[in-house]
Formats: structure tokens, sequence, C-alpha cells
């Protein structure tokens, strides 16, 4: 048999750290639902009984997962981890408030929405870009096919531009040329 005086310091300094968002906070029960520790003091100091909560019914029955709950320290609804300390019986949990996680989730959703707009500007604005490039040549050899139907068989040079063709253009404007040469021979 061991008796020994043991002070809670470090429970209460792990409670003061152990904290997600603003409100987030930790509390540990003991194996009745008696706050062991808690970011309200006169609770821990009177032991308030939380074993009505729904939560620290479930870490009561050594259960460990996630769950949400009213929270009546602070009067709002929370999302908590919570689990069970086996050989003492005793449960640990740290709940953040629900409207700080959607918060959070409503700033991530306009950084996406951000981010989405931004990308599908620059994607239009290449794309506008690439198709100027690719149909320009195409609107140069129109051109000089018009002006070859009208009689006129002194093609422009260069019928497409230099800096970028697809070879497809370039196939075309040499099959073209070919064609205005054959027609001036004949």
């Amino acid at each position: 048999l061991a008796i020994a005086h043991v002070r809670t310091t470090y429970f209460k300094d792990f409670v003061s750290s152990a904290a997600f968002g603003a409100l987030g906070h930790a509390a540990i029960v003991d194996q009745t639902g008696r706050a062991l520790a808690h970011p309200r003091p006169d609770w821990a100091a009177e032991r308030r009984d939380l074993s009505g909560m729904p939560v620290v019914q479930r870490m009561l029955n050594g259960e460990t997962g996630v769950d949400t709950f009213f929270s009546p320290a602070l009067q709002t609804q929370m999302v908590a981890g919570f689990a069970t300390v086996p050989a003492a019986g005793w449960g640990v949990m740290i709940p953040q408030p629900l409207d700080e996680l959607y918060a959070v989730a409503e700033e991530a959703q306009k950084s996406f929405i951000a981010v989405l707009a931004f990308g599908s500007a620059l994607a239009c604005l290449m794309a506008f870009f690439v198709s100027i490039i690719t149909s320009r040549p195409v609107e140069r050899i129109t051109e000089a096919a018009k002006q070859v139907a009208k009689g006129d068989l002194n093609l422009p040079s260069p019928l497409a531009s230099r800096f970028f063709v697809l070879s497809e253009v370039r196939d075309l404007q040499e099959s073209f040329r070919d064609m205005v040469a054959r027609l001036i021979d004949s």
C-alpha cells in the first residue's frame, strides 16, 4: 500500500497548452466524470460533475473518437477528439468550437475560389494567345487563296508568321506555294 500526494499542476499546464483555435481547450475527467483539469479553474477546483455530457459518457465507457456536443462552459456547439487513459480510467478531450472550424473552412473555400478564378483567367488568356498564334497563319493563307482566286498570283512573303507555325500549317503553306507556282508555269 502506498500513499502519495499528487499535485495537479502538470494537468493544469496541459489543459492550458493543449488547444486548437482561439476557444479550443483541453479537459480531463476522472473515472466518475468529474473535472480534474478544465480551462475554467472553478470547475476543476469544485470537481464539477460532467458525466451528464454525452462525450464524457463515451469516455467513461472506454471509447476513443471524435464527437460533437454542446459545451456548458462556452455555451456553443463543440467538436472534440477524446480518449480514455486505460490504467487510470480518466478521460481526456480537446474540444474546439464548431464555429471556428466553419470559419477556417470558409477561408479555405475563399482561397480555393480565388485560386480557381486566377487559374481559369490565366488559362483563358493563354488559350486566347495560342489561338491567335495558331490561327494567324491560316488566315494569311486564306487571304492569299482569295487573291489567287481573283487572278493575282503575286503571293505575299511569308504567308505564315516566323515565330511559331504548326507543321501542318507549314505543309499547307508549301503546298499552296507549289500550286501557285504550277498555275504561273501553265
